[in-house]
């Protein structure tokens, strides 16, 4: 099937800033092509802030969860950099919008057919699971089935399910 090779679902993305956070994953096991894969600060720079317009980085700047890279499964390795955050405040400059040095990497997966967005967990070959300026990160096998019973007569039946536990 001819698949969008441009996310239609995570596609708030801040401008670059220059820098990023590579993120490799190798294996993607329980999605198909044109899922969409969403990486997330929690805790990363939401707007720019920039002094000649009129804000002040140490006190106006907020933080919160910010989609900062995104990319559709076309299978084999998935390849995505996060827009990093830069803080020249010191210097007089900006504070640019997007993920922070040393936060967490939350992983979003949004599956096209059930048009159903959830979180997935990630064992880290390469890196700790956080931002790093410039840095990389590599995923061996990322697991995105989504566990549950999917018998549909069972009392505990989990519509969203993808792959049965019994």
């Amino acid at each position: 099937p001819d698949v969008e090779d441009q996310p239609q679902y995570f596609t708030d993305l801040p401008e670059g800033t220059g820098m990023g956070s590579l993120l490799v994953i190798n294996n993607i096991s329980g999605l198909e092509e044109g899922d969409e894969i969403g990486l997330f600060d929690l805790n990363g720079v939401l707007e720019n802030c920039i002094p000649e317009d009129g804000c002040t980085p140490t006190t106006d700047t907020e933080y919160g969860e910010i989609l900062v890279a995104s990319g559709v499964v076309t299978g084999g390795q998935m390849e995505l950099t996060a827009v990093m955050s830069q803080d020249i405040s010191d210097f007089g400059g900006p504070i640019l919008n997007g993920a922070v040095d040393g936060n967490d990497i939350v992983i979003m997966v949004w599956d096209l057919s059930q048009d159903f967005e959830y979180q997935v967990d990630a064992v880290y070959e390469i890196g700790d699971g956080t931002y790093q300026d410039n840095g990389v990160s590599q995923i061996e096998s990322l697991d995105a089935y989504i566990y549950g019973c999917m018998d549909s007569e069972a009392i505990n039946y989990y519509e969203y399910a993808t792959m049965d536990d019994n």
